[in-house]
Formats: C-alpha cells, structure tokens, sequence
C-alpha cells in the first residue's frame, strides 16, 4: 500500500495517486439535488431488488449489449476487489494463474496467498504477451486462470480485442477461465468491452465497478458479467445482499445522465493530453495508454522517482517497486500517475514538475 507522507509543510499535497474520478466531487450539488428528487425515502429499509434489477438493465443498455445478455448474466460485489477476492480463495482452482505484466497487482497477490502461483509476462514495450500466454495455454498443465487487464492498470493501454479473443478462445478449449478487469473501460466505446461475449465463451468473466471512472468508491458497487452457469457457481459463494438502495440509486442516475457521462469523456481527453504534454516537456517517458482512461504510467531516467514525487508533495502509487512481490526483475523507476482532477490540479502538478529543486523543510 501507499505510505506516502508529505515532505513540505508549506504545499498542499496533490494526490494522483488514487485512479478515480473526481468529476463527481467536483459537481456534488448536481448530484446531491438529483439525489434527493428520486426519493431519499429509497434509501432506508429494506434492500429493493427492483433497483437492483433498474441497475442491471441500465448496464446492459450502457453497454449496448441488451440483446446478447440478460440480467441473469449480472451479479454485483461489494466493490469489484470483493469479486476478485472471492474468485481467488473460493471459485477458482489453485494451480497456475498467468497474465500481461504489469497488472492490477492486490488480485494476483490474493491468488498466491489462496495457494496459487502467478506468472506475468512483462515485454518491454509493453505490448500484450498474446504468444507468451497462448504457449503457456498449449503447453502447461497447471494452468488453472487467466487474468488481462483491459484497460491495463497502470498504464492505461488497450490491447486489441481481437488479440485477447485469440486467448479466450484457445483457454476455453482446455476449460481454463479467462477473466477481462474492465474496470477503467467506461470512458471507451461499447464494442471495446467483453461483456456482450459471456454467453458466447463458456469461461468467459468480465469484471466492471463504478468506482474508477464514475467516482462511486464509497459505495462499493462493483459487477461481474459471465455465463449462465459462472454466475450459478459464483451466487453460491456470494452474500446475496451485496448491493445498497443508495449504491442502486446512485448508479442509475450516473447512467442515466447522458451529459455527464459525455463531460466526464470531454474532461479526461483534455485533461489527460495536457498532463502528457507536461510530462514530455519535463524528460519523462509514458509507455503506451489511451486518452479515454485517466492513468499514466511513467518514469525518467536516472531519477529516484519516488523521490521526487514526494519532495513535491504530489502522492503517486504504483511504483515499479511494488511490483517486485510478483517480478523480482521488474525496474524500480516507474510510477502510476493518475490525471488531475481539475485544470487547477494541472497547473500545480505543472508548476511543481518545473521546480529544479526543492529545498525540504
């Protein structure tokens, strides 16, 4: 985890180390009113399975997938961790898991200490591993899951679908379960998402949240999409009350709301290509990532990244350090970045960068 503590007393500190979004803060009395027309009554008593099933519909309709999946193919998780957790210790088989490398890191860990082993293949242009995972496919014997982030976390990059389908497909030959972390996807378009496909590949998950992108994290409203017979298993070693009407009605109304969605791809566009366009301009180097999901992973050479960072007061996460744990020859000099929240939170990170060096007080 991150034990960032500020260097300077003198400078606010500026968090980019969380990969949500902050739109929502920064627009809470919308919100907040909006909130309060549909009804606050909702939000007490019993769960509603009538919001849940308003929630589910809304999903799939933001997905444009309403003919090719049902709400059956549905099941929400206290956040999406609690998902991976509980495939980590009670739906999957303990063998070995693979993946790209670098990767959403907490899931694979979770895997090891359930009993698992874990194999990222890490390519220096961070490019998809699809020849590494598709020979681990043919060959091993052990394999038990495989894992793809797409969005990567942290780099932010999209890898082609067509190249992923590749691997679902050949896995769900040898009944080897693939599961796609979509969770920093809802700024793409439809078509990039895997969901549609559930009731296509028998071994097929695809795991989604509401906290990354919409802001949602408090509420902890994650879901996975699967087949028929995925989410069967999976019901039976869930709580069946993982959702709140608060987390249903929340939700909806984020969905429902056709410009905030649309602000919300707007912001991270400009936002995330002027946050690039700094980073350039200060010597450092970006791999691959998308514009529509508002992670950088970054590093300069010859700099204690870290660091420098923190003699800034600007708190960052994901360093190429915490990697170590599943990559023992992984470079220490990276770091995830997530984009400000706000022009504000631009121009500081801005001024800080250009500062040559500060004296720590």
């Amino acid at each position: 985890m991150n034990n960032f503590k500020p260097t300077r007393k003198d400078l606010l500190v500026l968090d980019l180390s969380t990969g949500i979004s902050d739109l929502l803060n920064e627009r809470q009395k919308k919100f907040l009113k909006k909130l309060k027309e549909e009804s606050l009554k909702e939000l007490l008593g019993i769960r509603k399975s009538d919001l849940e099933a308003a929630l589910k519909t809304a999903i799939r309709q933001f997905l444009k997938i309403n003919d090719r999946v049902s709400n059956e193919n549905i099941v929400f998780g206290f956040g999406s961790y609690s998902i991976l957790e509980r495939l980590a210790w009670k739906f999957l088989e303990k063998g070995l898991m693979v993946g790209e490398f670098p990767q959403f890191r907490f899931f694979p860990l979770e895997y090891l200490l359930a009993g698992g082993s874990y194999k990222g293949f890490w390519r220096k242009d961070f490019s998809f591993p699809k020849e590494e995972i598709l020979r681990t496919i043919d060959k091993s014997k052990n394999l038990k899951a495989v894992y793809i982030n797409n969005p990567n976390n942290p780099t932010g990059q999209v890898f082609e679908k067509k190249e992923v389908l590749e691997v679902i497909k050949k896995a769900e030959r040898k009944n080897i379960p693939v599961i796609i972390d979509e969770v920093y996807g809802d700024l793409l378009p439809a078509e990039n998402s895997f969901a549609g496909l559930v009731n296509r590949f028998s071994n097929l998950l695809v795991l989604r949240s509401f906290s990354k992108i919409f802001g949602l994290q408090n509420l902890r409203l994650g879901y996975l999409v699967a087949g028929r017979k995925i989410i069967t298993r999976y019901q039976d070693i869930c709580n069946w009350n993982e959702i709140n009407n608060f987390g249903a009605i929340s939700g909806l109304m984020l969905l429902r709301d056709k410009n905030y969605l649309k602000g919300l791809r707007r912001e991270c566009l400009e936002l995330k290509k002027r946050t690039m366009r700094i980073l350039y301009e200060q010597g450092f180097e970006i791999t691959p990532t998308n514009l529509f999901v508002p992670i950088i992973f970054v590093r300069k050479e010859n700099l204690k990244i870290e660091r420098y960072f923190s003699e800034r007061n600007i708190k960052v996460d994901y360093s190429g350090k915490n990697f170590r744990a599943l990559e023992k020859t992984f470079s220490e000099d990276w770091v995830r970045i997530r984009i400000p929240a706000t022009k504000n939170d631009l121009e500081i990170l801005k001024q800080r960068l250009c500062l040559s060096s500060i004296k720590v007080s």
